[in-house]
């Protein structure tokens, strides 16, 4: 049995924008996601089950310090071999900021 996909007309205005009224996509899926979906089994199991549960899919130590309390904070980078990575601020601004002219200039005038 083969599945047609779907097809929706896409009304756009005579420059090429969309009209009115129309999404420029599908958009996110309003059903329920595979994370709630799990946490939701999780939760109706038993403690037995829950352990049998881990132990048949083989979750690491580590892996389940992760479910319980969420990923580590990481404050390092590998570039920065193991130091925290400091981006130096002048005037309260980053060197990254886009406003440039508030920056200090080494030119005299």
């Amino acid at each position: 049995m083969e599945i047609e996909p779907k097809k929706t007309e896409v009304k756009r205005n005579p420059d090429g924008t969309f009209a009115e009224g129309t999404a420029p996509g599908p958009g996110r899926n309003t059903g329920q996601t595979l994370k709630s979906y799990i946490a939701q089994k999780l939760r109706n199991m038993s403690a037995e089950e829950k352990e049998k549960w881990l132990e048949e899919h083989k979750i690491s130590g580590i892996d389940k310090w992760k479910m319980a309390e969420g990923n580590p904070a990481s404050e390092t980078d590998i570039t920065t071999q193991g130091e925290k990575l400091v981006i130096p601020i002048l005037n309260g601004l980053s060197s990254n900021n886009s406003n440039k002219q508030d920056l200090p200039t080494d030119k005299k005038d």
